[in-house]
């Protein structure tokens, strides 16, 4: 069961963190606010969108980049209001942040993006 007592599909695999793990992971999340040094961010975990991000990232610094972009779907989530776009639209957008992306990303870097079927 989940928290909000909806039965999980027999084939997921989401993990439930306890309160005690939850905080633990919480304390290495930052966000930062200005042009941030290696050392200030090594071994953290930056949580936050990349529009506001990625300009302040050192070159060559990230190992892992995980994003969860909007599944071009119209949609309202957690009061935010989201209009499918065409799928070049949506293609030029995806490309507008994951290009600004490459400078960022470590030679070795591993990349997931969420999506949909289509995408």
């Amino acid at each position: 069961m989940t928290e909000k007592g909806k039965k999980r599909a027999p084939t997921n695999r989401t993990i439930t963190l306890t309160k005690p793990e939850q905080q633990s992971y919480r304390s290495s999340l930052i966000q930062i606010s200005e042009p941030a040094a290696l050392q200030e961010i090594i071994d953290r975990t930056v949580c936050q969108d990349v529009f506001e991000v990625v300009d302040w990232l050192p070159d060559c610094s990230v190992d892992l980049l995980f994003a969860d972009p909007p599944y071009n779907l119209s949609k309202s989530f957690n009061n935010h209001s989201f209009t499918q776009l065409s799928l070049l639209e949506y293609e030029q957008w995806l490309v507008s942040w994951l290009g600004k992306l490459v400078r960022v990303l470590k030679p070795t870097a591993s990349i997931y993006i969420c999506g949909d079927w289509r995408f």
